[in-house]
């Protein structure tokens, strides 16, 4: 299950040469992302695993499904001489690609949010403090990251 290990620096510099560090001493770690957010948090380049979905991003997926539905019975209604295709072809497909549409309206709108305690670490962006994201696969990676991000932050933790 992927965690993400995030920590607040008091400058650019310490977190720039902590993450070179981290990378450096990744031998043997899986793949993993590093972010760092100066200023303040964007929640579209965070990883999934330190967003949620909101109420938005159901009712674009719900409003999709919708209308992929009601213009595939439409479609099967006026079209319903095309040949090889059954009287809920457009329908069904209709419906699926709703989901897809409602599903990339939701994104691109930016309905997902970071979860509340990488929001709480973003507050110390205001001061001029940078935060730090890793997101990592399993635990011993996870442990890893927040050993080494430890050595220069005392606020290092994980969701």
């Amino acid at each position: 299950m992927a965690n993400v290990v995030y920590a607040t620096y008091p400058d650019r510099s310490t977190a720039d040469d902590t993450s070179a560090i981290l990378l450096t001493r990744s031998q043997g770690m899986g793949p993993f992302s590093l972010q760092t957010h100066v200023e303040r948090l964007d929640p579209l380049t965070l990883p999934d695993a330190a967003t949620v979905l909101r109420r938005n991003t159901y009712l674009y997926i719900t409003g999709g499904l919708l209308l992929g539905l009601v213009s595939g019975f439409t479609a099967a209604i006026a079209l319903p001489e095309l040949p090889g295709l059954g009287g809920f072809t457009f329908p069904v497909a209709g419906t699926i690609a709703g989901a897809i549409v409602g599903f990339l309206c939701a994104s691109m709108a930016g309905s997902r949010e970071p979860k509340a305690a990488i929001e709480e670490a973003a507050t110390a962006l205001r001061d001029g403090k940078v935060l730090v994201t890793v997101l990592v696969e399993n635990a011993s990676e996870r442990e890893r990251v927040r050993e080494v991000l430890g050595e220069r932050s005392d606020a290092v933790q994980w969701c």
